[in-house]
């Protein structure tokens, strides 16, 4: 048994290595990239305090739409309940016959307004930014979703089953002992790598195992399922939103209305998102409150008439059901973010040294092959 399993182990490394190694590395740059981008971008995303109210929501939707063109309607408007924080107003097209994300990508552009003074800081083309490249390439190596992410989501499921017959052939038969945990450094190169190759790996299997079962829900429905079935205790009580807006004249300044509902009803939100107004007759406009900074699942979604900004429907986390919870909990348990900034630095550098692992597994098979 041990080992069929040390063959599983050492050809499906082999075969995953490579688009491991860079899957754990684009992971790790990715955990800080809400923090590095407004760093980077600070001058756009940030202007001086001011007492002023803010201006009509719709005047600067429109403002922003003129200064991006008409080509491409912004489809998307982020408010921030920070004084000091510029809003945003994004223009997200994508071509649906496209293969890989640069043909995918139509336009991903994000114009950025100071909302007391109506005056535009500056705009970004997030299609080619570092951030966003490195996300894509995570999520999907760079191809549309439908064709990227199943790739993406064998190759960690092969990781996996990398991880556990790893730790199945390390496992001694007397029981765990401090001597199993050791870096012999005057052994020279090869026992070193060795050691780090299962140290490392044993030490860092428990996270490495939830980032895997995390990512696999993102690939692979069947995994959303499973997980939201285990954590709901084999009740499955979820039914689709069948909301839908009634066809009316549309009410004018409506954007501002459905906003003035969310502020007032969370007025501490960190930031409050709108979809635009679809020209599907029944589509509603969504509403997406994040209440805190540092995670998403801590949020409201709310559906709104399109036409009259009527509230439809309200999705909250802490109404929701432990299945559900889970998996609105999945991004930040990913990224870590769930632990602060202590959990995203936990997350840095167990994506590092997983990325390591690939490479001095292939470093242990060229010295039994030389």
């Amino acid at each position: 048994m041990k080992k069929i399993l040390f063959s599983a182990h050492k050809y499906v490394g082999l075969v995953t290595g490579i688009l491991m190694f860079f899957t754990s590395i684009s992971g790790a740059l990715y955990v800080f990239h809400d923090e590095l981008f407004q760093l980077i971008h600070r001058n756009t995303l940030y202007t001086q305090v001011y007492n002023e109210p803010t201006k009509s929501l719709d005047q600067l939707l429109e403002k922003a739409q003129k200064h991006i063109g008409g080509d491409l309607p912004i489809n998307s408007i982020t408010t921030y309940s920070d004084l000091s924080r510029t809003w945003e107003f994004k223009s997200y097209h994508t071509n649906p016959n496209a293969i890989h994300y640069f043909d995918w990508i139509k336009q991903n552009k994000v114009v950025y307004i100071n909302p007391h003074t109506g005056d535009i800081s500056g705009t970004i083309n997030l299609k080619y930014e570092f951030f966003q490249l490195i996300k894509m390439f995570h999520w999907s190596y760079l191809l549309k979703t439908e064709y990227g992410q199943p790739i993406v989501g064998i190759v960690t499921l092969l990781f996996l089953i990398c991880l556990l017959t790893g730790v199945w052939i390390w496992w001694p038969k007397n029981g765990i002992k401090r001597k199993h945990f050791r870096f012999r450094t005057k052994k020279g190169f090869k026992i070193i790598n060795r050691d780090v190759h299962l140290t490392l790996g044993i030490l860092t299997f428990p996270f490495a195992f939830i980032i895997c079962i995390t990512g696999l829900i993102w690939a692979y429905r069947w995994m959303m399922v499973l997980i939201y079935l285990i954590f709901n205790l084999g009740v499955n009580n979820y039914t689709a939103s069948t909301t839908k807006s009634k066809d009316a004249f549309p009410t004018k300044n409506i954007y501002q209305k459905i906003y003035n509902q969310c502020h007032q009803k969370y007025p501490d939100a960190y930031s409050i998102s709108l979809s635009k107004r679809s020209q599907k007759k029944e589509a509603t406009i969504n509403a997406f409150v994040k209440l805190t900074k540092p995670v998403y699942y801590k949020s409201v979604r709310i559906k709104f008439d399109q036409y009259t900004g009527q509230q439809l429907e309200v999705d909250s986390f802490d109404e929701s059901s432990n299945g559900e919870k889970a998996i609105k909990m999945n991004y930040d348990i990913h990224t870590g973010a769930i632990g602060g900034i202590i959990g995203k630095i936990i997350m840095f550098i167990i994506s590092m040294i997983l990325s390591a692992l690939p490479i001095s597994g292939y470093i242990i098979w060229l010295n039994r092959h030389k």
